[in-house]
């Protein structure tokens, strides 16, 4: 006579999704307990949720019998780790869920519950917004975020300002609408930083600096524009000019290549104010750093948009050896700094590998992206003590945030309310991770080829 009957499950969503269906079904009563491989981090079909459920029980193998329909899952493996196994013929009806959930997952299908949308209001959100096919291919990014970081038991995510405030919104709006539990839910935190505000920090002694990671992005500088970018104020470029008897403005075709920056290189105003600046930067960034929460494995994890890296390269200067960095993103245009503790990972589109087919749709018009995940504040000019904490120093312009309030959050909002509406769609969930990249880039493809006038005249005006 059995004494408790325990659900032990392959699926992909959290326990209490899985719960939901099964109450629905009319048979949750008679579970005395549920395990689910997306929760446990182990499956049947590998053996290993076999082992860590006999032993979250404390019983014995041969005192378990495993009843299920799969001969792989149910049985062999059941049987791999001494229980006994019961394996229900269900061919027939297995035969008629496989026909229907093809049915339900076809892109056809999901199109069609797509384009439904597009039409009505969602979440309060009203239709006849622009770009809501950015919807699909956001979803599609939020659901491989949350399978990677899940299946590589990473438990707490960092995104980086500014961008990735919206990217945040749409991942935790993914978690509720899967019903992550808590105690499984990936934690996620906002950094603030900026290439400007980490490059003067991560500067290296003048002799060993040769300023990559601005050269390899801009070349025609100014000498004033130079050092801005490496976080000088306007009264210490003024004076070091000054000195080196240097038009601040004059800008250089090829800045790294000019006559000006040898010889600003070459004088000791400019060096022994390099010096002082860099480490004063340094400790700030350091400070900031040390609060920035880690995984349980230890790992700072950063989620971007893109598109080489820069900020996480400047991190990685800044950060101890010892601390595992690797950041997920939108997309690559470019490695950066590659290195095994300072791994990028690409979701959507990459200059090179398997997701360089994809540069043509979601990576055709970066810049978009960009404009849609502006954030509700300045960027990140630095950081200084506050209350006895590194604080980061916001450049909020009035003109910025007047435009994210009136043009950007109404359409973050809609494209919030969808997401939130396709991951919990029956058909957007049947959808393998192929047929739903197919289908986000056959919509995506309308944005970027067949903009409408009033969507050329949005961007145009950010």
């Amino acid at each position: 006579q059995a004494t408790a009957i325990i659900g032990v499950s392959d699926f992909y969503l959290p326990r209490p999704f899985l719960q939901n269906l099964i109450e629905r079904a009319g048979v949750r009563g008679i579970l005395d307990r549920l395990y689910v491989s997306c929760d446990e981090m182990r499956t049947k079909r590998s053996g290993r949720l076999y082992g860590h459920v006999l032993g979250d029980l404390g019983v014995d193998p041969g005192d378990v019998v495993m009843i299920g329909d799969n001969a792989h899952s149910d049985g062999d493996m059941a049987e791999a780790n001494g229980i006994y196994p019961y394996v229900l013929d269900r061919t027939v009806r297995r035969t008629k869920y496989e026909e229907r959930r093809a049915a339900m997952g076809t892109v056809s299908h999901a199109r069609e519950v797509f384009q439904g949308y597009a039409r009505q209001v969602v979440g309060g959100a009203e239709p006849g917004q622009l770009f809501d096919e950015l919807a699909v291919t956001l979803y599609l990014f939020v659901r491989r975020l949350h399978e990677s970081a899940t299946s590589n038991q990473i438990d707490c995510l960092q995104f980086l300002a500014r961008e990735g405030k919206f990217l945040r919104a749409l991942f935790d709006a993914y978690q509720d609408a899967i019903g992550t539990p808590d105690g499984h839910r990936i934690a996620t935190e906002y950094l603030y930083v900026s290439r400007r505000a980490t490059f003067p920090a991560v500067l290296r002694p003048i002799k060993d600096e040769n300023f990559e990671t601005l050269f390899r992005q801009y070349r025609k500088l100014s000498v004033g524009m130079f050092l801005g970018s490496i976080g000088w104020p306007e009264t210490a470029i003024s004076k070091v000019c000054q000195a080196c008897q240097i038009d601040p403005d004059h800008v250089e075709d090829d800045f790294p290549s000019s006559s000006a920056f040898e010889r600003l290189l070459e004088s000791p105003e400019f060096r022994s104010a390099y010096d002082q600046h860099r480490l004063e930067c340094q400790g700030a960034l350091g400070q900031y750093l040390a609060q920035a929460r880690k995984d349980g494995l230890g790992r700072l994890v950063l989620v971007d948009v893109g598109w080489k890296g820069t900020i996480q390269d400047h991190l990685r200067r800044a950060l101890p050896g010892s601390v595992d960095l690797r950041g997920y993103y939108l997309g690559m245009s470019g490695p950066g700094l590659l290195q095994p503790d300072n791994r990028k990972i690409p979701l959507l589109f990459s200059y090179a590998g398997p997701l360089a087919r994809c540069n043509q749709t979601f990576g055709a018009v970066r810049e978009l992206f960009e404009a849609v995940m502006v954030a509700d504040h300045g960027s990140v000019g630095g950081y200084a003590l506050k209350q006895g904490k590194i604080a980061p120093l916001l450049d909020d312009q009035p003109d910025e945030l007047l435009v994210y309030q009136n043009h950007v959050a109404p359409l973050q909002d809609r494209l919030l309310a969808l997401v939130k509406a396709l991951a919990i769609n029956p058909a957007f969930m049947a959808l393998d991770d192929a047929s739903l990249e197919a289908l986000a880039e056959e919509l995506h493809d309308r944005i970027v080829h067949h903009p409408s006038a009033a969507e050329v005249a949005w961007h145009e005006a950010q």
